[in-house]
């Protein structure tokens, strides 16, 4: 949760406390941390956070509420995210190096035959094949986020928008770097009772070439999770929960650098999936998440829209199109908006036309989210603007950079020094301790603000 006072600025510091006020949908931690529950459907402001204002304000809380909506249990085998290997590529000069691309799916199971599509971001690092052969140009230095793999689209078909990118770095001197990679996949899984799981153990070397892995050995550290063999087949049982890193793993690989011993643990959540019989109807409900992107030029979101009939379940048959009202983006057909060159505030620029053909004819929805596109900092704001302190005392200076539409920008970095050191020394993170000489000392705090424009 972001809290803002009444000129629309980022406070920080203030306590919030979370709370479910409609059980049905879910659990919450005090941390903000979200669990859905198992029953279908949409839950209108189930989720209240209270913001208490910090020390010395005028105001005593301020409350927003969020709602819920519990979607119909998905094929667990849909691209999620990728893991592309070595991370960060370490090559020579004109070194080649095979790169290879691991997709999971939300639970971190392994998916196979995938069709990848590889890039390069920065050309001037090097080029890439379309199996994942990167061969380094000649020119020392650090790449960041050089090559691209996504998956591959497929004419016809709604491709997820999962991609990654890898860092290259090109160095003289890399054979002496003993960098390998080792890991437990999946890391997380959510199972049904008796259902089984094959995990498996990756060990690779800075080329991504796999190391023998070497006396593996399984163990469950609770007997009432589950079982494991030799092998590393898991089979859940019967007792429902949330067991965090309940499934471990030892074993041994050989690097160059000699024989290392490892030790990889997982996660297994056990629930009851409720079957349902009824199938889905008609579109009552539409929604669109998030209602505001904030990006910077060149960056890309990915819009959802969530849909519901009367009963709380997913339509089928329906169909969307996406467009903008200005010609300040770009957006695909799959909802991705990349933001453009000009700065500012777009209400309601992003549309998507929802329809389905119905036994009583086509039924239309259009949702609207605005798009804000930050520009470059024109302005930094110290909290406190004034700060009184006793001899000695300590207060925790706070800094915001805003564009010239007054938009909070992230990634700045910000240089605090004391201009009238009489006052008192301030740390590297804005941490001031006042001196024992009391007195007024204006403008005696100063910061600065730097401004990572990304692309």
């Amino acid at each position: 949760a972001v809290v803002y006072d009444q000129e629309g600025r980022e406070v920080l510091g203030a306590p919030l406390s979370w709370q479910v006020v409609d059980s049905r949908a879910g659990t919450i931690t005090a941390g903000g941390v979200f669990r859905a529950g198992f029953t279908i459907g949409a839950f209108s402001n189930a989720i209240v956070v209270t913001a208490d204002a910090p020390a010395g304000s005028k105001v005593g809380f301020v409350q927003a509420e969020a709602s819920i909506l519990v979607l119909e249990p998905r094929d667990r085998l849909v691209p999620d995210s990728i893991r592309a290997l070595p991370d960060p590529v370490i090559v020579q000069p004109g070194e080649s190096i095979q790169v290879i691309a691991l997709v999971v799916d939300v639970n971190g199971a392994l998916i196979g035959a995938v069709d990848l599509q590889w890039s390069m971001t920065q050309p001037q690092a090097g080029t890439i094949s379309e199996e994942g052969n990167f061969t380094a140009a000649n020119t020392r230095g650090i790449y960041p986020e050089a090559i691209r793999v996504r998956i591959a689209p497929e004419e016809g078909v709604e491709t997820p928008a999962v991609h990654t990118s890898l860092d290259v770095r090109i160095l003289d001197d890399v054979e002496s770097m003993d960098q390998s990679t080792t890991m437990m996949l999946p890391q997380a899984i959510s199972l049904q009772p008796g259902e089984e799981i094959q995990f498996n153990v990756v060990a690779l070397d800075r080329r991504a070439n796999p190391l023998v892995v070497s006396e593996p050995r399984w163990k469950v550290l609770d007997t009432a999770v589950g079982t494991i063999s030799k092998t590393g087949r898991f089979t859940a049982s019967e007792s429902l929960g949330i067991y965090s890193k309940v499934v471990e793993v030892s074993f041994r690989v050989t690097t160059s650098g000699g024989e290392a011993i490892f030790s990889k643990t997982a996660s297994i959540a056990i629930i009851e999936v409720p079957v349902f019989t009824t199938e889905p109807g008609v579109l009552s409900q539409a929604a669109i998440f998030p209602e505001r992107v904030v990006l910077a030029s060149g960056q890309s979101a990915r819009i959802s829209v969530v849909l519901l009939d009367d009963r709380g379940i997913s339509p089928q048959d329906v169909s969307m199109r996406w467009s903008l009202k200005e010609n300040v983006a770009n957006t695909t057909q799959f909802g991705n908006v990349t933001a453009g060159d000009t700065p500012g505030t777009y209400p309601d620029v992003i549309q998507v036309e929802i329809s389905q053909e119905t036994e009583e004819g086509v039924i239309t929805r259009k949702l609207t989210a605005t798009l804000v596109i930050m520009g470059p900092l024109v302005r930094v704001d110290a909290i406190p603007g004034v700060a009184q302190l006793g001899p000695g005392g300590r207060v925790q200076f706070r800094a915001i950079g805003f564009d010239e539409n007054g938009q909070p920008l992230p990634d700045v970095n910000f240089r605090w020094r004391v201009a009238n050191k009489d006052a008192g020394s301030i740390s590297h993170d804005g941490v001031f301790t006042a001196s024992k000489s009391p007195g007024h000392y204006p403008g005696a705090v100063t910061v600065q603000a730097i401004q990572h424009m990304t692309k």
